[in-house]
């Protein structure tokens, strides 16, 4: 039944049944929405946070980003070369 014969056959009913329905549907998407809800404040597995960091990792500009290897090595051989002189 596509959404615009639910309406349509919705319509044709009294206003007492049209009420039940729609505090029947209330109650049932409330259930949906409340299990739903529950679902999400459970815990996440080691997989699922080892996903959502990999998912966001490189999303959040730093001011100061991790200096790249040859950064590192440049900086280190540098510093060994001033204590040699």
């Amino acid at each position: 039944m596509t959404r615009q014969e639910l309406i349509k056959e919705f319509k044709g009913y009294p206003a007492s049944i049209q009420s039940e329905l729609l505090r029947e549907l209330r109650r049932v998407y409330d259930s949906n929405l409340t299990a739903e809800r529950s679902r999400r404040k459970k815990e996440l597995s080691v997989e699922a946070r080892h996903a959502l960091v990999k998912s966001l990792s490189g999303s959040v500009r730093m001011k100061h980003p991790p200096m790249t290897k040859k950064e590192v090595r440049d900086l280190y051989y540098g510093r060994l070369n001033e204590k040699d002189r």
